[in-house]
């Protein structure tokens, strides 16, 4: 499934990522998103493990463009995967909301 659509959007939509938040100790990663019709977030609960790199290469930007998206499956069974035109993030999750 294709972020947009995770969101209910177009599958084709374009998606920014304005900020990664992470809470509780790396329990809660709350991903803050932008599309043409508004803003989204993605709630990431009970996060067991997540990874990301920043492309140090790359210049500073307010928001960085989704390229790709897996939404792995939740109760820790696999990832979710995004990569950005700046960073990638892998998380191991409990569970997945969209606000």
């Amino acid at each position: 499934m294709t972020l947009p659509a995770l969101i209910g959007l177009d599958d084709a939509a374009a998606l920014w990522v304005r900020a990664i938040r992470v809470a509780e100790f790396g329990r809660v990663i709350t991903l803050d998103l932008r599309s043409e019709v508004g803003e989204h977030r993605l709630i990431l609960r009970d996060c067991r493990e997540h990874r990301w790199r920043a492309y140090g290469h790359e210049a500073e930007a307010d928001e960085s463009r989704v390229v790709s998206f897996a939404p792995g499956r939740d109760a820790h069974r696999s990832p979710l995967q995004l990569l950005t035109e700046h960073t990638a993030l892998w998380v191991i999750y409990g569970t997945l909301a969209i606000d």
